[in-house]
């Protein structure tokens, strides 16, 4: 029953958030996308407070996750100028290395002064990193591979939570301006006019709603059908831990390989309806908020993980000041790095430049691959100091 009342929530605040936005010109500077993850995490805490949470709604609520991401990301794909991608992918690959060594590095210093004081430091230092090189899938590896308990996972799944809540934050405000007063500036400003097409404008996501856009988009509909069916199939044939990165990258090439086609191309709005779907994955998203994940919280694990997301955060920047690259580069496989690929498109939209979203995706897809690499080298380097 509650399922049934928060799908309608669901698909209705994002429109919601788009008429407050219209309506009240101060909103625009937020944007939709943060007024439906605020509103998303304020139906979580009302979920939670009059005790509706069970294991089966939380399992529906992240299918329906699931199943977002899916059919989002090759809408988002399909206005994208695939061959011109081609001259940004070297940097947004460096890039996301140096996110991911960012965050092995720092989790293995931070670790020091936790040494004897923390049980099983080394199995949730190993577990972190796994969260935010890669994904839920990664920490599971880890998980097996350092026998951590469920208890561990658990712990470290709460300590991601609120630290992937405060990263996000700083993505959706200030971070993007921040960054563009140390980068260079995003390098690919050619087809301005394009560009402007397909930008966040509110208006135009009133052409979804009407009937020559729809019976057009109905065409794009029917190709992401076919494509996150032929990808869902296909995974199921690679090993359980490893189906996630299988569909994202799956995604991700029918997505670039249907963009190739100048008739795709041109559907209009396709990447409106992506964004659409990815308000309503924010609501999604925002209403797992459950205040248990604060009940084992330890300032020095506290403190730990916000060092490990912010300290490596920084040292990324600099670095990425060091090998010249730009601001939207840095951000976007950022993102990739310490949330996953399903929440690059957000920071693309806040950054409203779709020419990134190819690259924070592809750059998640390395992510994927290394976290468990990653993950279990930085929880025996910290068992092998002391943990």
């Amino acid at each position: 029953m509650t399922l049934m009342l928060l799908v309608p929530l669901y698909l209705l605040l994002p429109v919601f958030s788009i008429r407050l936005c219209q309506r009240y010109k101060g909103l625009e500077s937020i944007g939709p996308i943060i007024i439906c993850y605020g509103l998303g995490i304020l139906i979580g805490f009302s979920i939670d407070q009059l005790d509706l949470t069970t294991a089966s709604l939380r399992s529906n609520q992240e299918e329906i996750l699931n199943i977002l991401v899916a059919f989002s990301l090759p809408m988002l794909l399909y206005s994208t100028d695939v061959r011109g991608w081609f001259g940004q992918a070297g940097k947004a690959a460096l890039g996301m290395i140096l996110a991911l060594l960012c965050v092995s590095f720092v989790a293995v210093v931070a670790a020091v002064p936790l040494l004897g004081e923390i049980d099983n430091l080394w199995q949730i230092s190993g577990m972190a990193v796994g969260a935010f090189t890669g994904s839920t899938p990664n920490v599971a590896a880890v998980k097996t591979a350092t026998d951590a308990s469920s208890d561990t996972f658990l712990l470290v799944h709460g300590y991601d939570v609120i630290t992937s809540m405060l990263y996000l934050l700083l993505v959706m405000t200030t971070a993007h301006k921040l960054a563009k007063r140390v980068l260079p500036a995003y390098f690919n400003k050619q087809d301005t006019d394009k560009e402007f097409d397909h930008q966040e404008h509110l208006e135009q996501y009133q052409q979804l709603l009407q009937w020559p856009s729809v019976k057009r988009l109905l065409v794009a509909v029917g190709l992401t059908l076919l494509i996150v069916g032929a990808s869902v199939a296909l995974s199921k044939l690679a090993p359980q831990n490893y189906s996630t990165m299988i569909v994202i990258l799956l995604l991700t090439l029918g997505g670039m390989g249907a963009a190739l086609s100048s008739k795709v191309r041109a559907i209009p709005n396709t990447y409106h309806l992506g964004m659409y779907l990815i308000m309503v994955f924010c609501t999604a998203a925002g209403s797992l908020f459950t205040v248990e994940v604060f009940a084992q919280i330890s300032l020095g694990l506290m403190t730990y993980f916000l060092v490990m997301v912010f300290g490596s955060m920084a040292m990324h920047l600099v670095l990425c000041r060091f090998f010249k690259i730009d601001a939207d580069t840095f951000l976007i496989t950022s993102v990739a790095s310490i949330c996953s690929p399903p929440f690059v498109p957000v920071a693309a939209a806040v950054m409203n430049n779709q020419k990134v979203l190819l690259s924070g995706l592809s750059a998640g897809v390395i992510g994927y691959a290394a976290g468990n690499i990653l993950g279990i080298g930085v929880a025996f380097a910290v068992r092998a100091m002391g943990s």
